[in-house]
């Protein structure tokens, strides 16, 4: 487009400066003359618009697809993080990761009890207990909670009759309070698209075998790798997932895609998205943070 406007405007000026002249050596092209210059300032307002516009339209279509393949590759970090867990190591395998995610489990831990959060109420703090709001309703207080410390009330009785729970006391750790039997823990396994994927986030349900896919890309793949580095005298489990702009952006405007890539290229930054790194631990970091 810009050689074009660069020639419209060149074919413009040269007619504005031999106008005159035209006009009174052939009178009779008046009108004809007037029709195409009217033609070529319409022309040349229409390519100086697309000229301002189209940069601005290739970002906010880039912007759209960024944050689509961010969310996607946010997923498969998950999932890698949630298989590392299992078996000490990434897949670099799209296979691997999607039986995993279908029918592999997790183990998943369920307390029962909780910690004490910071309370003001002296009264509170000395009984080791939460009056709930279900308490005040009960004895007719539930607009004046202040007066319920002049209350006394047995904690174990109340307990027993499920008007207040118990708490471990403020500053108790979880293993201690596990220990002591504030808090019980139950450990049960759950599947790993459960975990990954709960419903409440995604209602519709979400599409395992299709993790691999490049939003926008027309089924190209997210490129994934895995491997062990030494860092810190140990070996250490890696992995990335990438894509390049070219797959990300594909479809749009070549030359803003070049002119992009450029502009990453001389940054020294990575023409594309992606999540880890296949060279160095970094904890599945997004080269977007």
């Amino acid at each position: 487009m810009s050689t074009l406007l660069v020639i419209l405007v060149l074919v413009l000026i040269i007619l504005g400066v031999f106008t005159n002249k035209i006009l009174v050596a052939v009178p009779a092209i008046k009108i004809p003359f007037i029709i195409v210059l009217s033609v070529g300032t319409l022309a040349l307002a229409y390519f100086i618009y697309e000229s301002i516009m189209q940069p601005i339209r290739f970002n906010a279509e880039k912007e759209i697809r960024y944050e689509a393949v961010k969310k996607k590759l946010i997923e498969i970090r998950d999932a890698e993080f949630a298989y590392e867990e299992k078996y000490g190591k990434y897949t670099d395998k799209w296979d691997v990761l999607v039986n995993f995610i279908k029918n592999d489990s997790l183990p998943f831990v369920r307390m029962n009890g909780e910690l004490m959060e910071s309370l003001t109420k002296d009264k509170a703090k000395e009984l080791n207990i939460e009056i709930t709001r279900d308490v005040l309703e009960r004895i007719g207080m539930d607009n004046n909670p202040d007066s319920i410390m002049e209350i006394q009330l047995d904690e174990a009785r109340g307990i027993a009759l499920g008007l207040i729970r118990s708490r471990a006391p403020e500053g108790m750790t979880e293993d201690e309070a596990v220990r002591k039997g504030y808090v019980i823990r139950d450990t049960t396994m759950i599947p790993v698209h459960e975990k990954l994927f709960p419903k409440d986030l995604y209602p519709k349900g979400y599409d395992v075998d299709k993790i691999m896919i490049v939003p926008f890309a027309e089924n190209e793949s997210f490129l994934l790798q895995a491997g062990m580095v030494t860092a810190l005298a140990s070996e250490q489990p890696v992995f990335e997932v990438s894509v390049l702009n070219t797959v990300i952006l594909n479809g749009m405007d070549k030359q803003l895609i070049i002119n992009f890539n450029d502009e990453l290229k001389n940054l020294n930054r990575f023409q594309g998205l992606k999540v880890g790194d296949i060279t160095t631990p970094n904890g599945g970091a997004g080269n977007w943070d």
